[in-house]
């Protein structure tokens, strides 16, 4: 008797299972429910730059509201200088607990304040995790590019 190989990868959120990828065929033979793993991680990386790029209203909010979708996003650091370590320290701070709390398939979340891409004037930082979903646990870092993102398309 031969086994199926079955693939490692876990379930799709509910917004990437909405998706339409073949909008021209009516129906779909096999509905999108499972993501390989290199397709979580595609996943992952825009869920976060959509996070990130996303600025919420308050810098503080109380317990409740930090647990809801009020406070989706993160601060809006305009005036905060990329030459300055402190500066540098509380966007990757603000960062890190943001993906916490919004991004639940990533553990041990760790930050770095990169630099600015001159081209699209955009703040690149790397991001540091550990991948959790369905039986995937590994190591995954990736680059996000906050401010170069077009919104509302």
């Amino acid at each position: 008797m031969v086994l199926a190989k079955q693939e490692i990868g876990a379930r799709a959120l509910l917004f990437d299972m909405l998706v339409d990828e073949n909008p021209g065929q009516l129906s779909e033979s096999n509905p999108f429910r499972f993501f390989t793993v290199e397709q979580l991680q595609q996943s992952v990386i825009k869920e976060v730059t959509d996070l990130l790029n996303t600025r919420r209203s308050f810098l503080k909010f109380d317990d409740v509201v930090w647990r809801s979708t009020l406070a989706y996003g993160m601060a809006d650091h305009a005036g905060a200088s990329i030459n300055s370590e402190n500066d540098k320290a509380l966007i990757a701070e603000d960062i890190q607990q943001t993906v916490k709390r919004f991004e639940p398939r990533l553990t041990g979340v760790t930050v770095e304040v990169s630099e600015i891409d001159s081209s699209s004037e955009s703040l690149i930082v790397i991001i540091h995790a550990t991948l959790k979903a369905g039986k995937i646990n590994q190591q995954f870092s990736f680059q996000v590019a906050i401010g170069s993102e077009p919104q509302g398309e």
